[in-house]
């Protein structure tokens, strides 16, 4: 028996020596295989096991266009956070200038109302002060 493995799909295979040199379907991917001689096999079982396989140059410029991605999307998160705090810092100073406001509108409605109140007191005193000339 020998084992080998697809060309397409990596899955691991083996094959009786009646099997040496003829073509069969891989199980996992359905492409068509040469089952190799027993020398051939050997070989091929000992490259994938002692040698790493390499990326391939697709794999290899996506990982480069992906680590791009992250760079520039990293740039994006800075701009954005920066963003962000220049925006709190508006937020803050527009909060301390509403609490500003509100107080001078509450002053000022007190005003008014002890203005309003003095109104009418004077309001009242003269008119009772021409009531009374009106008597005499």
């Amino acid at each position: 028996m020998i084992l080998f493995h697809c060309h397409k799909c990596d899955t691991r295979l083996s094959a009786t020596p009646e099997l040496f040199g003829t073509s069969i379907g891989c199980p996992a991917c359905a492409t068509w295989l040469k089952v190799p001689q027993l020398e051939d096999a050997s070989k091929n079982v000992q490259a994938k096991s002692s040698a790493p396989a390499a990326p391939s140059d697709d794999l290899k410029a996506r990982i480069l266009t992906l680590t791009e991605e992250v760079k520039r999307l990293q740039g994006n998160l800075l701009e954005v956070q920066g963003l962000k705090e220049g925006l709190e810092l508006k937020l803050n100073d527009q909060s301390i200038e509403l609490e500003s406001l509100e107080t001078s509108r509450r002053d000022l409605k007190s005003k008014y109302e002890k203005l309003k109140q003095t109104s009418q007191e004077t309001i009242f005193s003269l008119e009772e002060k021409l009531s009374q000339q009106s008597k005499n």
